[in-house]
């Protein structure tokens, strides 16, 4: 593909069991109205419900600045592993990501943003608000960040340390490196939050306001609603993802101490409350702690085989 005919912006986005809700999502990009060129690359995570045929039928009319890249998976991948061949799919400069059950609102929203991105070079990533909803499109709060009304930035080191961006707002640079550190890193459920910390390592953010509330659907079939309740779940999870942004920033000081601050007291948190974990919780915990802790099942291997040639020569000399 000649660079003229590249796609100044790719736009992200990931589907699965969205039957009722990926029209809308489709339609918000469509609506985009922009003087560049926009590449929209939907990766259906092999879904069993009829997402497929309403990605199909919803993508018949294409503006003709928006060129359409869709992947059908034959197997599920799972979340991340998607999302992670969805990024490395996207040709552009920049990468705007909206998941199939969320929307855009505003038909300005990517101009607004690559305006800015195009202008200050020393940003990565620019964000804005979004309305919460349920299903059936009722309000369930105006805004997700109440706190934000008016533009602010975010220092790299914020974004290093896990600031609260939303994910369906965020526009980026398509760096590479990112890409490639976000590829080689662990599987983990927060994965858009290891994106905004590896994004923190190029540069800053910036809020804007003037752009219309997205709209965050919260479901039952959600990534998270199921587990928003569930308080020793969200904490587990979070400690093995600040443990991965400790290594991930192991030459930023500042960075590695904040972290390392963190660990310590989600540790002592998550010990203070096993007690109260079920024992098939329990196992799966465990499960999850090694596998994405290989080098502590490497140290335990070690000092178990060492153990056992100690107790070899005791026993047999």
């Amino acid at each position: 593909m000649k660079d003229n005919d590249l796609p100044l912006l790719s736009v992200c986005m990931i589907t699965y069991n969205h039957e009722k809700f990926i029209r809308k999502a489709i339609e918000g990009v469509l609506r985009q109205k922009t003087n560049f060129k926009i590449e929209l690359v939907i990766s259906n995570d092999n879904s069993t419900d009829q997402t497929h045929q309403e990605i199909i039928s919803a993508t018949k009319d294409i503006p003709s600045h928006i060129k359409l890249a869709y992947y059908n998976q034959e197997e599920n991948l799972g979340m991340v592993p998607n999302f992670t061949f969805s990024l490395e799919s996207c040709k552009g400069k920049y990468i705007a990501l909206c998941e199939g059950d969320d929307y855009w609102t505003d038909p300005l929203k990517l101009q607004k943003q690559i305006d800015f991105l195009e202008k200050n070079k020393d940003f990565v990533v620019c964000c804005h608000n979004a309305t919460v909803i349920d299903e059936n499109e009722n309000i369930i709060k105006q805004k997700k960040q109440p706190r934000l009304n008016v533009d602010r930035i975010y220092s790299s080191q914020e974004l290093k340390q896990g600031a609260w961006l939303l994910t369906l707002s965020i526009v980026f640079r398509n760096n590479s490196e990112i890409i490639k550190i976000f590829s080689n890193s662990e599987s983990l459920f927060n994965s858009d939050m290891l994106l905004f910390s590896i994004l923190g390592k190029y540069g800053k953010g910036y809020y804007m306001e003037d752009i219309q509330p997205a709209m965050y659907r919260e479901h039952s079939g959600g990534v998270w609603s199921p587990r928003k309740n569930d308080k020793y779940y969200i904490l587990w999870h979070r400690y093995q993802l600040e443990k991965v942004l400790q290594r991930l920033h192991y030459k930023d000081k500042n960075v590695f101490t904040f972290f390392q601050k963190r660990i310590t007291d989600m540790n002592r948190e998550l010990h203070r409350n096993l007690y109260l974990l079920d024992q098939k919780k329990r196992k799966e915990l465990n499960k999850d702690y090694f596998k994405w802790n290989k080098i502590e099942l490497v140290r335990i291997k070690f000092f178990l085989k060492n153990n056992l040639n100690y107790l070899k020569l005791k026993l047999f000399s």
